[in-house]
């Protein structure tokens, strides 16, 4: 016999975690205010259908697998309640997209305390369109509700719009100079390895030449700002520095867990991100060859290179960026994590 209930649920997120979310702050200086994008209280987590079965048996085994079904992002849950004759159940909830902020600080906490190993609870296509959304977050800083509402494919097409190397200038010039810094910081701090390699990869593209549109305020029009190729250099040796800078700084303030300290010996989560994050340095953010080390060391040496690169700009902000790229490298390059 087999039984369908359709319910919807809700929930309220514990406050350490909330306290993680990237788009805590601005949403609190906005004065946003509904159930769905309340930053305290209980949010909507989604539609769910509970399947229960007839069962014969002793035993029980729970747990919950993160997957994509039907391009959105479900949870499943299976538990079996045995007494004598038992009745076993499974709900599937495909998750509101306006909780996916939450997720993705989830699977950030997941990861720091396994030192970037992928958990058991969510399977590979939901890991990689989780990383594709906190890509997507910290480059462009839209609502993540507003990205996953397009479901998978739409999420893919635009993280491949987003990874070219025609957008390097432009998402380095944003990362540089959005105001938003804080909340650019936090999603930069939360990407997985996959995430965080894709980004870097794109910021050592060659430099080109790019326009910023700036929108206009009531009835001015806008204007367009247009940028050299050696400008756009700048701007993303810039970028490479302040994304190395808000790890660090995560590490002094309990982003990557209770160590504030870095250690060849005893390496500490934000290590083996970066490390993980180095082997990964390509468009697609996996790993592009069969041996880590020779991965690692490469794109190690390719980041150098890219850094060590002369504009002839007079950017006073560029020998800071370098000098400070030197120290977070001292602290984050560690090449054992790059194989554990």
């Amino acid at each position: 016999m087999g039984i369908e209930t359709r319910c919807a649920l809700h929930w309220e997120s514990p406050e350490n975690l909330q306290r993680l979310l990237p788009t805590r702050a601005s949403l609190s200086d906005l004065a946003i205010q509904g159930t769905s994008r309340s930053l305290t209280g209980w949010r909507s987590f989604g539609n769910a259908k509970l399947g229960v079965e007839a069962s014969i048996g002793i035993g029980a085994k729970a747990g919950f697998l993160l997957r994509m079904q039907g391009g959105k992002f479900t949870l499943v849950m299976s538990a079996r309640l045995v007494v004598g004759k038992g009745v076993g159940g499974s709900l599937a909830i495909d998750l509101d997209v306006d909780s996916l902020d939450l997720w993705l600080t989830m699977l950030h906490r997941a990861m720091v305390g396994n030192n970037y190993v992928q958990p058991e609870w969510i399977d590979e296509e939901a890991y990689e369109t989780l990383g594709f959304l906190g890509y997507l977050a910290a480059t462009t800083l839209l609502n993540v509700g507003l990205l996953a509402a397009r479901g998978k494919a739409g999420i893919e097409q635009i993280y491949r719009a987003m990874t070219g190397g025609q957008n390097a200038g432009p998402i380095a010039y944003v990362i540089t100079n959005d105001p938003r810094q804080d909340q650019m910081r936090g999603w930069v701090q939360q990407l997985t390895p996959e995430a965080l390699g894709a980004l870097l990869h794109l910021l050592i593209s060659e430099p080109r030449a790019f326009e910023i549109e700036t929108p206009g305020i009531g009835r001015s029009r806008g204007s367009v700002e247009s940028f050299n190729s050696e400008e756009a250099l700048d701007f993303q040796q810039i970028a490479i520095a302040n994304c190395l800078g808000w790890i660090v700084e995560g590490v002094t303030t309990g982003v990557y867990g209770t160590l504030c300290r870095f250690s060849q010996e005893d390496p500490t989560p934000s290590q083996y991100l970066f490390a993980k994050a180095l082997i990964r340095m390509n468009e697609n953010g996996q790993q592009w060859h069969d041996d880590p080390w020779y991965a690692y060391w490469r794109r190690k040496r390719d980041l150098d290179f890219f850094m060590a690169r002369s504009s002839g700009t007079d950017n006073t902000d560029v020998p800071i960026a370098k000098r400070n790229y030197r120290r977070y490298l001292a602290g984050l390059a560690t090449q054992v994590c790059a194989t554990e």
